[in-house]
């Protein structure tokens, strides 16, 4: 069975450019897909911001929180106009349950 995520009006946001996703150390429980646009990924150092990457369409982040409930490691901000698909718990049970279902019948 192939599951396809794909973005809708419920999912997608919109974030302008300048436009901070969330910020390193907040709690999140979502990760994100980046549909269109670019964002930074960034940390403050010694007082300073440093750019670790620009992430583009396609790209993906956020999936620590999502996966391991952990703090968030670094700052996203929106480093032009850009919509960003969310998944967050809720759409992975939706995705995972028909997978399980599959397995175990598959099993028994």
């Amino acid at each position: 069975m192939l599951l396809r995520l794909e973005p809708t009006a419920e999912t997608v946001r919109f974030y302008p450019k300048g436009t901070m996703v969330f910020s390193e150390c907040q709690s999140g429980q979502d990760m994100f897909i980046i549909q269109d646009g670019q964002v930074k990924i960034t940390k403050i150092v010694n007082g300073t911001e440093v750019i670790l990457a620009v992430l583009k369409k396609g790209d993906f982040f956020g999936e620590m929180a999502l996966l391991e409930n952990k703090p968030r490691s670094a700052s996203i901000i929106a480093f032009e106009d850009c919509y960003l698909m969310v998944v967050n718990v809720f759409i992975c049970q939706i995705i995972i349950k028909p997978l399980t279902t599959d397995v175990y019948m598959n099993i028994y």
